[in-house]
């Protein structure tokens, strides 16, 4: 044991002590849990988004093969007599639904479940997205012959099929437009944070303050053994001095 320990400044163990020793790994736990509970929310966040469109995604395709049907027929997209009802029933049953539409192959609203925008162009970004699907081949996750295009805005997203005619002829497009799924409330996966928190302050602080006391132990043994071995050396030359007056004595 190196008896210079002794001469070290008592550390006082208390609450300042230990935060003293271990406030940066207890900033890092921290910032580690608020790192974790925002990738959770956001996790949670975009699950709730593609379920929600999966099943608009569901609902477009079925309002899609009855779209077609009257195609298949030989009717034109925009002779078809029963299309606005069926976008407003849409509309009617889903309270997640913004609008519902049906475009033709140039971009120009046929039915709309907003009455004043019949006649106008859609967005640019509409026709885009469509374009890019033209073949309308590749394998959706519901298993059919055509996956929807979307286009995601700040406040809504939009996803839309093509409607093909019985020839295989892209004629048109249907979409549906939605709002976003609301943002998950966050408070019972921060209250769950806050109290990892408090716990993990309560282990470190333990730990902080365990350490501490052995650190004392060790500097009071530090200290009885420079203690010790200073009063050994103290006996020591009181020995040695005793035993030189003795000699001076008997030389006297």
């Amino acid at each position: 044991m190196n008896p210079s320990w002794a001469e070290w400044p008592r550390h006082h163990t208390n609450l300042f002590a230990c935060l003293e020793l271990g406030w940066r790994w207890w900033l890092i736990a921290l910032c580690g849990l608020a790192l974790l509970a925002a990738t959770l929310v956001k996790l949670q966040h975009e699950q709730g988004l593609a379920m929600r469109q999966a099943r608009l995604e569901i609902t477009l395709r079925a309002l899609n093969d009855r779209l077609e049907t009257g195609l298949a027929l030989g009717f034109e997209l925009g002779d078809n007599h029963r299309a606005q009802a069926m976008l407003e029933e849409l509309l009617a049953d889903d309270s997640t639904l913004i609008s519902a539409e049906v475009f033709d192959a140039s971009g120009i609203s046929l039915f709309n479940t907003d009455r004043g925008a019949m006649g106008e162009p859609v967005p640019a970004g509409w026709l885009v997205a469509s374009t890019r699907l033209k073949d309308g081949l590749a394998p959706s996750a519901q298993g059919g012959s055509q996956r929807a295009w979307s286009v995601m805005g700040r406040d809504d997203f939009t996803l839309g099929l093509p409607l093909r005619s019985a020839f295989g002829e892209r004629v048109g497009d249907v979409c549906i437009t939605s709002q976003y799924p609301a943002t998950p409330t966050p408070w019972t996966l921060l209250g769950a944070i806050a109290l990892s928190g408090l716990g993990l302050t309560a282990l470190l602080v333990l730990l902080a303050r365990n350490f501490s006391l052995a650190l004392d132990a060790r500097r009071d043994i530090a200290t009885s053994m420079a203690a010790t071995a200073r009063l050994q050396s103290t006996d020591q030359r009181l020995s040695q001095a005793l035993d030189e007056l003795g000699r001076v004595q008997d030389t006297a």
